[in-house]
């Protein structure tokens, strides 16, 4: 929780800031109360930016991804990781009607493709009853083939993984289902993990111990991704890849 202290005490500065600005009354020069006030404005975004890494840490640690969901206290009150778990998992149990549909609303409204949005629809009804092997395997396929037509036009045997890497990191953070950091998080997942190769046992072996399902070991049965975890990242990481498909331009035919 240092993270977050950290961030407790940049708040403190900047309502120390607020303070010297109120202070500075009309005798100070304009421009040191100008001064004053960009100080404020950047010590408030750095707090906010410091608060939010600190909140998307813990999900992560915890072997979940963020999602808008998520409320701030449910992780900053938590005593641990183990608590943290223990909470996002009570969380997205209880709160599963709403956040199933937020998820297929997001996917419907980025996606125009009716065959990937049934695939997405099928795996929320899969993770409903707990068949959590689903997601993963159906909707790998569909993220790739939709990368495919939008970034590669015309090349039915190339991997897309590349050109989509690249194409969503031209996007700035504010385009992301989540803006700031925890669109970042999730950036940083497609980038480092989602297509890494996964062949020699080491690589197993940390794709295993990643909840996040890496395509390479789904697909090719390196990795058995039957957790409930497994399941709902897979659905947040299509539903960021297919929103942020929605924004990139096109490649040229």
């Amino acid at each position: 929780m240092a993270e977050f202290l950290a961030g407790a005490q940049v708040s403190a500065g900047v309502m120390r800031a607020q303070a010297l600005v109120a202070d500075s009354g009309a005798g100070e020069s304009a421009k040191l109360v100008d001064l004053g006030q960009a100080l404020v404005k950047l010590l408030a975004t750095v707090g906010t930016l410091v608060a939010e890494w600190s909140w998307t840490e813990l999900i992560v640690r915890a072997g979940w991804l963020p999602h808008a969901s998520i409320p701030l206290e449910l992780v900053f009150e938590a005593q641990d990781i183990a608590d943290t778990d223990q909470r996002l998992t009570g969380h997205f149990r209880s709160d599963w009607a709403a956040i199933s549909e937020s998820l297929r609303a997001s996917v419907a409204a980025a996606v125009a493709d009716s065959n990937a949005c049934d695939a997405f629809v099928q795996s929320l009804r899969a993770h409903d009853l707990g068949m959590y092997r689903v997601a993963p395997v159906l909707l790998f396929p569909h993220v790739e083939r939709l990368a495919r037509a939008k970034l590669l036009p015309g090349a039915q045997g190339a991997s897309p993984a590349v050109p989509l890497q690249m194409a969503v990191g031209e996007l700035g953070p504010s385009q992301f289902t989540m803006a700031g950091v925890s669109g970042l998080r999730l950036y940083q997942k497609l980038a480092e993990h989602l297509y890494k190769q996964v062949r020699t046992a080491d690589e197993i072996a940390a794709a295993q111990a990643d909840p996040v399902p890496n395509r390479n070991a789904a697909l090719h049965g390196r990795v058995d991704y039957a957790s409930e975890k497994s399941s709902l990242n897979m659905m947040i990481m299509a539903d960021f890849i297919f929103d942020a498909l929605s924004k990139v331009p096109p490649a040229p035919r």
